[in-house]
C-alpha cells in the first residue's frame, strides 16, 4: 500500500515545514524509538525520588521525540526575493557626441546622456554598453570615456544587432538606444535598418535622441522633373520635392520656393512649398520657354527671404525646334485620321504627308521622322517597320472590343497613365475615357506599358536600334477633343498634346529617351536606387563599375532593385536578346557617394530615429527631455532568486540537543547515585 507525502502544514510552530518520510516509516519509527527508551528505562532505573525519576523519564523521552522527528526528515523551502532585471543600454561615444549643441562651451551630448543615465541608475540597474565603430562590453558609467573604441566612426545598426544576441537583451524585452543617429557607414548603419530586426527578436527600441535638431528639418532635394517639352512657347510642368533629414518640423516654417532661368537670369515662377502628411515638401509650378534649345531653370528653397542652403538644384530642358517629317498612312478615313490630320495640319512644327485609303503612297525611299499608321495601311514596298528605313512608328489598331452586339452598348472606360506614361510627358492631367475595353492582344515582354484601360494596356512602348514604336491598341483618341477633363480648360488640349507629345517621343533621339531609368541617380554608399527598363526589351541589367561586375534579372514589372555598392560610378545597361543597345540610349548611370565623415552632420537623426522606434513597436524621446520622463522607461522584469532548503538533519543544532539531553540525564543519575 502506497501512502502519499505528508504536504507542508500551515499555522502554528510547523509553518510551511515539510515530511520527506511516509506515516508507515514515521510510526515505525517512534515505536521503535520508544521501545529502546522503556528497555532502557527498564534495564538501568534511575535512582532517587520521585522527581528525580521522573525527571529523567523526560529526558529520555524528550530525546526520544528529537531523534524520531529528524527520522521523519523534516525541511522547509524559502522562496528568495525577485531581483529587477538590469535594463540594458547602448550608449554612443562617438565623436559626434562630444560636441555641444549650444556653442563650443556647452555641455557635450555625452555629458548630457551620462546625466540622465545616472538620473535612471537611481530608480534601476541598468547594463549600459557603448559603442561607436563596435560595441564595446558593459562598462560603469563612470568608466565609459576610458573605453577603447575607435570613435571616428558610428554604426548604430550594427551595434543594436549585436546587442539583439544577448539573451540578457531579449529578456528585458527592451533596449535603450542613446545616440544622435549618425552613420558613417551609410544608410545600412542606420537604426531604422535595424529595426526590424529588433521587432522580430520582441525587443522594442528605446530611442533617446541626442543633439538639438535642426529647426527648418534640414531640406533635402530629393526629385526635381519636369514633363517633356513640345517646342518652343508650349508650357513645361516642373515639379519638386524635398525630404528632410531632421524630422519634419512642427510648426512647418512657410517655405517659399523660386526658379529662376539661367539662360538669361529671369524670374520664371515662385510659391510656396507645402509641406504634406507624408513629411515631404512639393512645389510644381509652368514655364513656358521661349525658344529652342537647351534652357537650364535653378531651383532655390527660402524660409523669410533667406535661401536654405544645400536644398536647391537645377534642371536642364532640351527644348526641340525644327520641323519634324510626319507620315500618315491610314486604310480609310475614319474618325481617328479625320481628327488627328486636322490637327497636325495645323502644327506650324509638324510637316504632315497623308495618304489615306486609296491616296498615292510617296515613294520607299523618302525619310520621314515619325510614321503614324492606322488600321491596315500598307507602308509602301511591304517591307515591316524593322526592315524600313529608321525613324520613330505610331501604330493605332483598329480590331473590334468585342462582338457587335457588345459594342453598341459599351460602358465608357477610365484611361490611367502609368508612371513611365507622366514621366514622358504624354499626359498633363488624366485623360477622358474611351469605350469599351482594348482587345486582347499577345503581351510583349520587351514593350512597356505608358496607359491602361480596364486593367489591359491601351498604349505601349517598344525601343529598338532603329527608333521607338509606339502602339495605341483603340482607335478612340477622337474622343479626346470634346469631353470635358478635370484639370484641363479645354478638353482639345489633351487630345493635341498627347499626339504633339507621342509624334515627338517617337522621333526623339534614343538618347533623348533613355531605356533604363534609375531613380534616384545618386545615392549615399549602403543606399537603394531602383532601375526601370521602359521598353528595352530587357530581361536584366548589367552594373559594371568600380569593383563591381554583374547582371540583376529584372522582376515582373520590369524593374530591379540595386544595393549594396561601393562609392563611385556604375554604368548600367539592357541585357537580354531582345534588348536595345547603349547606342540606342540603352545605357544609364547610377552615382554612389561616400557616407559623411564623423561629425559633418551635426543635427542629429532625427527623422531616422523615429522611424526606427516606431517600426519596433518602441518610443522615441529626446535627449532634453529624458532626465524628467521615467514612465519612457518600461517596468523592470523581475527574475525570481534561488529558492533556499532548510533540512534540520544538516545542520548540527539536533546532535547538540540530544547530547544535551543525554547529559542532563547523566547528571542526575550521578547526583542520586546511579553513575
Amino acid at each position: 500500500m502506497a501512502f502519499p507525502p505528508l504536504t507542508p502544514t500551515s499555522g502554528g510552530l510547523f509553518d510551511g515545514w515539510s515530511w520527506s518520510a511516509d506515516p508507515l516509516t514515521a510510526a515505525g519509527v517512534l515505536l521503535a524509538a520508544v521501545c529502546c527508551a522503556a528497555f532502557g528505562l527498564w534495564w538501568n532505573p534511575p535512582p532517587g525520588g520521585r522527581g528525580r525519576r521522573l525527571a529523567v523519564v523526560l529526558l529520555r523521552l524528550a530525546a526520544v521525540a528529537v531523534v524520531a522527528l529528524l527520522a521523519l526528515g523534516p525541511e522547509r523551502r524559502r522562496e528568495g526575493d525577485p531581483e529587477p532585471v538590469p535594463l540594458p543600454v547602448l550608449l554612443d561615444v562617438s565623436e559626434s557626441m562630444t560636441v555641444g549643441d549650444a556653442g563650443p562651451d556647452a555641455e557635450g551630448r555625452l555629458d548630457a546622456a551620462l546625466a540622465v543615465l545616472r538620473r535612471w541608475e537611481e530608480g534601476r540597474p541598468l547594463s549600459v554598453r557603448p559603442f561607436a565603430a563596435s560595441l564595446a562590453p558593459p562598462a560603469p558609467l563612470e568608466g565609459v570615456a576610458a573605453v577603447a573604441l575607435d570613435r571616428a566612426a558610428t554604426d548604430p545598426a550594427a551595434a543594436v544587432r549585436a546587442a539583439l544576441g544577448e539573451p540578457a537583451v531579449r529578456r528585458a524585452g527592451a533596449l535603450v538606444v542613446v545616440t544622435d543617429g549618425r552613420s558613417t557607414v551609410g544608410p545600412a548603419g542606420r537604426l531604422s535598418a535595424a529595426a526590424d530586426a529588433a521587432r522580430d527578436a520582441g525587443v522594442r527600441l528605446l530611442i533617446v535622441g541626442a543633439g538639438e535638431p535642426d529647426p527648418l528639418g534640414t531640406p533635402r532635394l530629393a526629385a526635381l522633373t519636369a514633363t517633356r517639352p513640345l517646342g518652343p512657347g508650349e508650357p513645361v510642368e516642373i515639379a519638386a520635392r524635398w525630404t528632410f533629414a531632421d524630422g519634419t518640423p512642427a510648426p512647418p516654417p512657410r517655405f517659399t520656393a523660386t526658379l529662376t532661368d539661367r539662360t538669361d537670369g529671369s524670374a520664371a515662377a515662385a510659391g510656396p512649398a507645402t509641406v504634406g502628411p507624408n513629411g515631404g515638401a512639393t512645389f510644381a509650378a509652368t514655364v513656358v520657354p521661349p525658344a529652342a534649345g537647351p534652357r537650364t531653370y535653378g531651383l532655390t528653397l527660402s524660409v523669410r527671404g533667406e535661401p536654405i542652403p544645400d536644398a536647391g538644384g537645377s534642371l536642364t530642358i532640351d527644348v526641340p525646334g525644327g520641323t519634324t517629317r510626319v507620315l500618315l498612312l491610314a486604310d480609310r478615313p475614319r474618325h481617328e485620321v479625320r481628327f488627328l490630320q486636322s490637327l497636325l495640319e495645323r502644327e506650324p512644327t509638324v510637316d504632315l504627308t497623308a495618304a489615306v485609303g486609296d491616296a498615292p503612297r510617296p515613294p520607299d525611299g523618302e525619310a520621314f521622322d515619325v510614321r503614324i499608321v492606322v488600321g491596315a495601311a500598307d507602308e509602301g514596298g511591304g517591307l515591316p517597320f524593322a526592315s524600313a528605313t529608321s525613324g520613330g512608328r505610331i501604330v493605332v489598331t483598329t480590331a473590334p472590343a468585342g462582338p457587335p452586339a457588345e459594342r453598341a452598348f459599351m460602358e465608357p472606360t477610365a484611361v490611367v497613365p502609368t508612371a513611365a506614361g507622366w514621366r514622358l510627358g504624354l499626359f498633363a492631367a488624366a485623360p477622358p475615357p474611351i469605350f469599351g475595353a482594348p482587345p486582347d492582344a499577345p503581351p510583349d515582354p520587351a514593350a512597356a506599358t505608358l496607359a491602361t484601360a480596364g486593367g489591359a494596356p491601351l498604349i505601349t512602348l517598344r525601343r529598338t536600334g532603329r527608333g521607338a514604336q509606339l502602339t495605341i491598341l483603340s482607335p478612340q483618341t477622337w474622343r479626346w477633343r470634346g469631353e470635358a477633363t478635370e484639370g484641363s480648360n479645354a478638353a482639345e488640349d489633351v487630345h493635341r498634346r498627347f499626339w504633339l507629345a507621342a509624334v515627338r517621343l517617337a522621333a526623339a533621339a534614343p538618347e533623348e529617351t533613355p531605356a533604363l531609368r534609375v531613380e534616384p541617380t545618386t545615392v549615399e554608399a549602403g543606399g537603394v536606387a531602383r532601375v526601370f527598363a521602359e521598353g528595352s526589351g530587357a530581361t536584366a541589367v548589367r552594373i559594371e563599375g568600380p569593383g563591381v561586375t554583374r547582371s540583376l534579372p529584372l522582376t515582373a514589372d520590369g524593374s530591379v532593385t540595386i544595393e549594396n555598392l561601393p562609392p563611385g560610378r556604375f554604368r548600367l545597361s539592357p541585357v537580354g536578346a531582345a534588348a536595345v543597345g547603349a547606342a540606342a540610349g540603352g545605357a544609364a548611370e547610377l552615382t554612389v557617394t561616400a557616407p559623411p565623415a564623423e561629425g559633418a552632420r551635426p543635427s542629429p537623426d532625427r527623422a531616422d530615429l523615429q522611424r526606427a522606434a516606431e517600426r519596433s513597436g518602441g518610443r522615441f524621446l529626446p535627449l532634453a527631455d529624458a532626465a524628467g520622463a521615467p514612465r519612457f522607461l518600461p517596468s523592470p522584469p523581475r527574475l525570481p532568486a534561488a529558492a533556499t532548503t532548510e533540512r534540520p538533519a544538516e545542520t548540527a543544532w539536533p546532535a547538540l540537543l540530544i547530547a544535551g539531553l543525554l547529559c542532563g540525564e547523566w547528571l542526575l543519575r550521578r547526583r542520586g547515585g546511579g553513575v
